[in-house]
């Protein structure tokens, strides 16, 4: 049986008990050869409940995988040198929470070579985008921060021509006070 299957008859076992304590609690109050049968009822309803509680706790047990300590460090051991050598791979402030280690392979790549990520594609193939982790990282590839445009956006002229005219001041200024 599924677990859903199983969850179901547990409740439909414990309305039928609640169901039967109810009438051998009435039961008692007038007739001593129903409390008999009430009774046997009761106990039945308890036996299924029982049985299927244990029914219930195998599936349960069989979908729930078991931790195993050993392997809990195994993969955190892994997710720690992923972060260690993506780490190099991205921004500063990249965050690593949340992310499957194929994000974070993926992002570091599209941080180094966008093109190359770009040419993964909406699904890339698991087996590519390690390849291309591991080339990049066996050639201690580093994110480089993107250099702003200095021709053609207006915004970044003006903040360029700024950062020119405060460097000409300082000279200005240096040679003054010779």
């Amino acid at each position: 049986m599924k677990f859903e299957e199983l969850k179901k008859a547990l409740d439909e076992m414990t309305k039928r008990a609640e169901k039967a304590e109810r009438e051998l609690a009435d039961a008692k109050a007038s007739d001593g050869s129903a409390i008999a049968k009430l009774e046997a009822d009761l106990k039945a309803a308890n036996d299924a409940l029982a049985e299927t509680k244990v029914k219930l706790g195998e599936a349960l047990a069989k979908q729930t995988p078991a931790l195993d300590s050993n392997a809990i460090e195994i993969a955190v051991a892994e997710r720690v040198a992923l972060q260690d050598a993506a780490r190099g791979m991205l921004p500063a402030d990249y965050v690593f929470a949340g992310k499957s280690s194929a994000q974070v392979k993926l992002d570091a790549i599209a941080a180094c070579r966008p093109e190359l990520a770009k040419s993964f594609g909406d699904k890339p193939d698991a087996a590519l985008v390690e390849g291309a982790f591991r080339a990049l990282q066996d050639a201690k590839t580093v994110y480089v921060k993107p250099k702003p445009a200095l021709a053609g956006d207006a915004d970044n002229r003006t903040e360029y021509q700024k950062h020119i005219d405060s460097l000409a001041e300082q000279n200005r200024k240096a040679l003054e006070a010779k």
